[in-house]
């Protein structure tokens, strides 16, 4: 059988339905199927409901459940064809940590189509409040983004940035926006641009942080903390703190870690290379990744 391309799109919806159809077709709630688990939300059972569409219909965050079920996703795509279906998650309370994993699909005859053939995106949302013509409804409506692992890969990179000179020059207010990324946010929000712009002041606070350039960098992340705002992605504000369990536990791994590379730094001070290899390896094989950089070692779990 030849090769084909699956895409499954996650979008994640409002937990609270609203009743009533609408006449237009966006508002339409005749489609889609519950899958086998899910429960109404306001059951005793707190899990996420889960619900399938086919790829052409555009979900609204406030769409009602679905009233047919369904056993699995089902997908149909002819020889060197793409398809793509959407799954749909509606929390009943806040997820943390949510992840999606893809195995092989299996079909009709022992047809099959391998993991690595099945692209995962994720769909988040856009304010219109202007609808395009007559047929059209305002409200919050999907716009769906690059594969999550090279968007998560390239967020990696950049909260890295602002962590790691936050650590140096501390967090600092929101500083003056880029007009690189000014001009092309008025540009009717054109965001590559936008990225890019971001991306570019990134590389020279790199830089800084490897000169140990404190006073430039001061500026620089301030810069790149206010067009993150702007994006609703800055990793220190307040909104993005887990808190609860999650903070526990990345303070007592931090605790745990720390004292391994301090142990490591000594070893490599003493000039005991062999011992300090021992150390990382042991880091490694536990899923933490080391990085040494100017201002010491930094540690982060692999795949985060």
């Amino acid at each position: 059988m030849r090769r084909r391309g699956i895409s499954l799109a996650v979008v994640l919806v409002a937990s609270v339905a609203v009743a009533g159809a609408a006449s237009q077709d966006y508002l339409n709630e005749q489609y889609g199927e519950l899958l086998p688990g899910s429960t109404l939300v306001g059951a005793n059972d707190d899990s996420p409901v889960l619900w399938w569409a086919s790829s052409g219909w555009k979900i609204g965050r406030d769409r009602a459940l679905p009233a047919a079920t369904g056993e699995a996703i089902l997908i149909a795509a002819a020889r060197n064809e793409a398809e793509a279906a959407q799954l749909v998650v509606r929390p009943s309370r806040t997820l943390k940590g949510l992840r999606i994993a893809v195995g092989p699909l299996a079909g009709p005859n022992r047809a099959s189509i391998a993991a690595g053939s099945i692209e995962v995106l994720e769909v988040r949302y856009v304010n219109v409040t202007i609808p395009t013509d007559k047929t059209a409804v305002a409200g919050y409506w999907p716009d769906p983004l690059p594969p999550l692992t090279e968007a998560a890969t390239a967020f990696s990179r950049i909260e890295g940035f602002v962590r790691r000179a936050a650590e140096l020059v501390g967090s600092r207010d929101l500083g003056i926006l880029c007009a690189d990324f000014v001009q092309a946010m008025d540009d009717d929000l054109s965001v590559p641009a936008a990225l890019a712009a971001l991306q570019a002041v990134i590389a020279e606070g790199n830089k800084m942080l490897t000169s140990g350039d404190t006073s430039a960098l001061s500026g620089a992340l301030a810069s790149v903390r206010a067009m993150l705002d702007v994006l609703g992605l800055d990793p220190l504000s307040p909104t993005w703190d887990r808190g609860g369990d999650d903070a526990t536990h990345t303070r007592a791994i931090d605790s745990l870690v720390g004292g391994l590379l301090e142990q490591r730094q000594e070893a490599r001070a003493n000039k005991d290379f062999a011992a300090a290899d021992r150390i990382r390896d042991q880091l490694a094989a536990a899923g933490i990744d080391i990085e040494d950089t100017p201002q010491g070692a930094r540690w982060s779990v692999k795949g985060d």
